[in-house]
């Protein structure tokens, strides 16, 4: 199980196995 932490415009969003999870 994958999970990327991408920080897009400030935000923190987080991928699990390619489907988005959260935005912070």
């Amino acid at each position: 199980m994958a999970v990327v932490i991408k920080v897009v415009n400030g935000k923190i969003q987080e991928y699990e196995n390619g489907s988005h999870k959260r935005t912070y």
